[in-house]
Formats: structure tokens, sequence, C-alpha cells
């Protein structure tokens, strides 16, 4: 099965000065904001997305003195060299190993919602080359967190684990919560109103079976049965027109990661 993301339609690659005060969908699933971001950045060696011995160290020591945070954000970068599609794939290589990291140390709190974005090598680089090879981890450590007021629009996050039976828009069981938080976050919210937008892997500018539109309905069809006005939704197909990783894909994971539901914040 698929992994499947929801992401705002700005452009996947953003200035990184923009993400600083943007409050993540992680914290609207707990109806809560944050007072102040924390993070930890880690480093990889040239033209690798695994973490190597010092900075596994580095993560494990940052968790075993954290007993209470979350985490919101997880942030990749690359060098000058090399080709933008290269550095764009790499950056986000590196943004997944974090994350998994994380999440099977099974310490930190890691909500389904949570953004997960690679630069590539588009962004003001350091002087010294090494300090760009970088994945930034921000994070809350506030334990005195306040009531969701307001967020930040225009930013892109990722919808963890939301899955779909091949070649359909039939959600498989496991995928429940992840909808539910969705639902919860638009009941807690009643002047939001989002553009649910479909997208496929593999083929080239083409969806024959309309599987991007289908799945894009689906998650509309969901919520509306739910109690929210159809009117605070919209959706629409962009099939295998706006992938992540350049078609056709290298591996199983690119595919993953190109299958995906985004969402586009319209009114707050």
């Amino acid at each position: 099965m698929a992994r499947f993301f929801i992401l705002f339609k700005s452009c996947y690659f953003v200035k990184y000065l923009k993400m600083k005060f943007f409050i993540t969908f992680c914290l609207l699933c707990f109806g809560l904001s944050f007072q102040a971001q924390e993070k930890l950045v880690v480093y990889f060696d040239f033209d690798e997305f695994n973490l190597n011995n010092s900075e596994i160290s580095k993560i494990e020591k940052f968790i075993q003195n954290k007993n209470t945070l979350m985490v919101t954000s997880i942030y990749g970068f690359c060098d000058y060299k090399g080709s933008i599609d290269y550095n764009d794939s790499l950056s986000v290589k590196r943004v997944n190993t974090v994350y998994d990291f994380l999440v099977k140390n099974n310490t930190l709190l890691v909500s389904d919602f949570i953004v997960l974005k690679g630069f590539g090598k588009q962004f003001k680089q350091n002087k010294t080359q090494y300090l760009n090879r970088k994945v930034i981890i921000e994070y809350v450590s506030n334990n005195n967190f306040s009531k969701f007021e307001d967020f930040k629009i225009g930013e892109s996050l990722v919808l963890k684990n939301l899955y779909f039976y091949n070649n359909s828009g039939v959600f498989v069981p496991k995928s429940e919560p992840v909808l539910n938080n969705l639902l919860q976050i638009l009941k807690e919210n009643p002047t939001l109103k989002i553009e649910i937008q479909g997208h496929i892997c593999c083929q080239i500018n083409t969806d024959v079976q309309d599987i991007a539109k289908l799945r894009a309905i689906a998650v509309c069809d969901f919520l509306i049965s739910n109690g929210i006005n159809k009117n605070r939704l919209r959706y629409v197909s962009y099939g295998s027109s706006k992938p992540i990783h350049k078609i056709p894909e290298k591996s199983e994971e690119e595919k993953n990661e190109n299958r995906r539901v985004e969402v586009l914040v319209l009114e707050k």
C-alpha cells in the first residue's frame, strides 16, 4: 500500500524563512498551538541520505534529554553540487530517514500531521558546504500548550498513513484515524475551507481511470457524510502532472510519495 501526502498547493520548494512561524496541522490535530519552536540540526555526508554514527548519537542524546516534546516539522537540504532534480529527491530522502528514525524510537510524539519538506539546493547556501547537507528538526518542548486559535496559511504539510486499495478511491480500514483527525480539525474550525487535490504516480501526464479524482472525491465524501458542509470543500485532480519525484520513479518509495492527496487551505 502507498503512503499518501496532504500538502498545501504552494510550491513544494519554498524559502525557509517563510516556515519559521508556521503552525502545523500536527498541532491542529490536538486542538493546540505552541508558544515557541526549537530545533535540532543534523548533518549528512556528501551525497548520502543515511545518518552517520555521530549524527545518530546526536539524535539519541537529544531524545534522552527531552522527556516531553512534539516534533512539528522536518526540513531537508543539500549542497549546490548535482542537478536540481537530483538534490530535490536527495533532500526528501534525508527527511524520510530522520522521520523514520524518530518514529521507530517510540520516544517522541510524532503525529500523523507533520510538515515534511525537501528544499534540495534551492535556498541560500552557506559558504561552508557541509553545513548545507542537513536536516532541521523543529519541535515543541513547552508543556503549557494553549487552545488553538490561529494558524498560518500557505505552507506545505504532509498527512502520513492515508491509504487506498490499489487503483481505487476506497480507503483501507487503517486510514480511518487519519480521516477522523482531518474531520475533527474542520469541526473545531468552522470557517476553515479547503481544496482537496488528487495525484497519482508512474504515468506521464495521464490518468486514464481518473484514480486521482476518485481519491480526492473520496476524501470530500467522507467529510460531507460526517457533517461538514459541502460549501467548505472542493476537489480537483492533477493526475501525474505535478510529481514530487521525476517520472519514471526510481524506486517504490518515490512512487509512494508521488501517489498522494494534497490540501489547499482556501479560507480560515
